[in-house]
């Protein structure tokens, strides 16, 4: 979630981080400004369509043939997802709640809790940042200067060691240096 919601990595961003004696709650960042005019112009297209299949719409409501109908409600339905499902990408949030070994992850669309899990941590090592790269750098192995700027970085890995000893997925992150700051911050509590 890292690369499109990060989470706060400094104490110090105290609007994104709840901090009690004995927990912390981290909650990642909306998604930034750039994407709000997506958004405006993808329900632009969206408002357009609806304007010009609305007569053969009504049209296709009243027919006598039984299929008809349900396609104009299956478009009715469609024209309705797109839009709604585009904003809970806007308000989703996602909150991590460390409390001795309890980690507690929340699920938030639209300011509601929409699914929440308790997991029990490993006590030796509860956190572990990995580097991770699903496909072959081709430009580092050919080994031209000029091809450095297409090489593959990958990114990085925060993962939670439970106490069953499996390995559970939190946070990645281009950036190694932020999620060792969140684990170093998860790890206080």
């Amino acid at each position: 979630m890292g690369l499109l919601y990060p989470f706060p990595a400094s104490e110090q961003e105290v609007d994104r981080i709840a901090q009690t004696n004995e927990s912390i709650t981290l909650k990642t960042y909306g998604l930034p400004m750039i994407f709000w005019g997506y958004l405006a112009a993808f329900l632009v297209v969206i408002f357009a369509m609806v304007l010009a299949i609305k007569g053969p719409l009504m049209t296709m409501m009243s027919s006598d043939d039984p299929i008809n109908p349900k396609l104009a409600y299956l478009v009715l339905a469609t024209l309705f997802l797109l839009p709604f499902t585009a904003l809970t990408a806007f308000f989703y949030e996602k909150w991590l709640h460390k409390s001795g070994d309890q980690l507690t992850i929340i699920h938030r669309v639209f300011f509601f809790p929409v699914l929440k899990k308790t997991y029990k941590l490993d006590q030796a090592t509860p956190f572990i940042v990995e580097h991770f790269m699903d496909s072959p750098n081709i430009a580092k192995l050919e080994k031209k200067p000029e091809m450095r700027a297409f090489e593959n970085q990958g990114h990085f890995l925060l993962h939670a060691h439970l106490e069953d000893n499996s390995f559970l997925t939190i946070d990645r992150h281009s950036r190694k240096a932020d999620l060792q700051k969140i684990s170093e911050m998860l790890g206080k509590y």
